[in-house]
C-alpha cells in the first residue's frame, strides 16, 4: 500500500489527528489507530498496517515514550525497513531509540514544514485529490 502509518501515545490523540487530516489534505494517505473496529484484532491490524506502509511517523512526547505499543510500533517498523519520521511534539528527544535520527520540532502543537513533507514524499506517492478522514 501507499500511506503513512502514525504511532503516538493516546495522550496525544488530538495532535494526530490534525496531522492526519493535514496529511489527508494534503494527498497524503494515512493510518493510525483510529481505523480498528470493534472486535477487530488490535495488534494484527497495527501489524498489518505497518507492513503495507510506505513511511511511518512517531509522534514523540513523554507519553509515546513511555508507551508499549509505540515502543513495539518503532521496533517493528525498524525491523521491516520502513522510512522512520520522527516528529518531537513535546519533551526532549528519545536519546536511545530514535535517537540517531533527525526530527522534526513541532513543540507547542505546530504542523510540520514543507520539507518534513518534501521528505514523506521519497516514500509515499501524494494523491491527486485529498484523502477523507473520518474519525470515530
Amino acid at each position: 500500500m501507499n500511506h503513512v502509518f502514525i504511532s503516538y501515545s493516546r495522550e496525544d490523540r488530538q495532535y494526530v489527528e490534525e496531522l492526519a487530516k493535514y496529511l489527508g489534505d494534503s494527498g497524503f494517505p494515512v493510518w493510525f489507530d483510529y481505523r480498528i473496529e470493534t472486535g477487530d484484532d488490535w495488534a494484527l491490524k497495527i501489524e498489518q498496517a505497518i507492513s503495507s506502509s510506505a513511511a511511518f511517523v512517531v509522534v514523540m512526547s513523554g507519553a509515546a515514550e513511555k508507551s508499549k505499543w509505540v515502543k513495539r510500533e518503532v521496533f517493528f517498523a525498524e525491523g521491516q525497513g520502513k522510512p522512520v519520521y520522527p516528529i518531537l511534539l513535546q519533551g526532549k528527544p528519545w536519546s536511545f531509540r530514535l535517537g540517531d535520527l533527525q526530527f522534526e520540532d513541532v513543540r507547542g502543537q505546530s504542523l510540520p514544514s514543507k520539507g518534513f513533507f518534501k521528505r514523506l514524499e521519497e516514500n509515499v506517492t501524494r494523491q491527486s485529490e485529498p484523502c477523507e478522514l473520518e474519525f470515530h
